[in-house]
């Protein structure tokens, strides 16, 4: 704890010396004996003389590495909650600059925002979700966006590809398009006084993000019902399975000829043999008439 002083009554420290300091006589101040620098300093507040607790400079240097790097904790905490609420696919993570295999072209216009000044809506979390190692600028507004590219504020704008369409064709603007960095998603919007409803629904969709229940619902009612359903693209898609049913369809119908072919040829044999079988009785009755007749006229043959 900060300890106060009056008045100095003695040239002696106020307080306990440690193994890395000493007093100076000079001014009754404690300092560092690493970089002689005070440890405190004095105050006059309404005729009384404080001496509070200070920093030295090299306490103030470790002070300031341990804030950066708390700071870097949090940002990265941040990135990885933004990461799982906006990218389920885990996969997805890692994809960096740094693990770019060549393998997308597009990749390759994405490289061109790394040390670039990118405007961006503020608050934007694209900022934190993609590793563009780029500048952001903060705008307000799509059209401010658009309109700082043009006047060459910025090197490149990132916005809804759909309203920037539109602004560019209403303001005349010369801008084009190179690079669609994710999709659109849905988000729950909120009055800015409302604090405590979006805290808690902030809260709910981060406890089902990271169930995956929001992925499984986006997959089901977003995602399957926004594709592209043209029979071209469906069949494209499951060339696989079209082509196995296909040949599996072909298949069971050659089988199901040959059966049928089968089937009439023992018919057929059928036919034949009850059609011989018959020629063979009408035989077999006629000759027994005639032999009747004769044996009746008394003739034998």
């Amino acid at each position: 704890m900060t300890k106060f002083i009056e008045k100095p009554t003695a040239i002696t420290p106020n307080r306990e010396l440690q193994s890395d300091e000493y007093f100076n006589e000079t001014d009754h101040l404690i300092y560092c004996s690493k970089c002689n620098t005070p440890r405190q300093c004095k105050h006059e507040l309404q005729g009384k003389v404080l001496i509070p607790s200070i920093r030295c400079k090299c306490q103030q240097e470790i002070f300031e590495q341990e804030e950066a790097q708390r700071k870097l904790h949090e940002k990265q905490m941040e990135i990885e909650h933004l990461k799982t609420s906006g990218l389920q696919d885990k996969s997805l993570y890692d994809y960096t600059f740094a693990k770019d295999n060549g393998s997308n072209p597009e990749m390759k216009l994405a490289h061109n925002y790394a040390n670039k000044k990118v405007a961006v809506m503020a608050r934007s979390v694209i900022m934190t979700m993609f590793d563009l190692q780029c500048e952001y600028v903060e705008y307000n507004t799509n059209s401010e966006i658009l309109k700082a590219v043009e006047n060459g504020e910025v090197d490149y704008g990132i916005c809804h590809e759909a309203v920037a369409e539109k602004i560019i064709e209403k303001e005349n603007l010369s801008v084009v398009p190179s690079l669609t960095i994710m999709n659109s998603f849905l988000t729950f919007g909120v009055w800015e006084d409302k604090e405590e409803l979006r805290d808690q629904m902030n809260t709910i969709l981060k406890y089902y993000a990271n169930q995956g229940t929001l992925a499984r619902l986006e997959n089901k009612w977003i995602v399957n019902y926004s594709r592209n359903r043209s029979l071209s693209y469906v069949i494209e898609q499951n060339k696989v399975f079209y082509v196995a049913y296909l040949i599996t369809w072909l298949f069971v119908m050659f089988l199901l000829s040959i059966l049928k072919v089968l089937h009439f040829i023992g018919l057929f044999c059928k036919y034949r043999i009850l059609f011989a079988m018959s020629g063979q009785s009408k035989a077999f009755l006629l000759k027994k008439t005639i032999f009747a007749k004769n044996q009746k006229n008394g003739l034998f043959s």
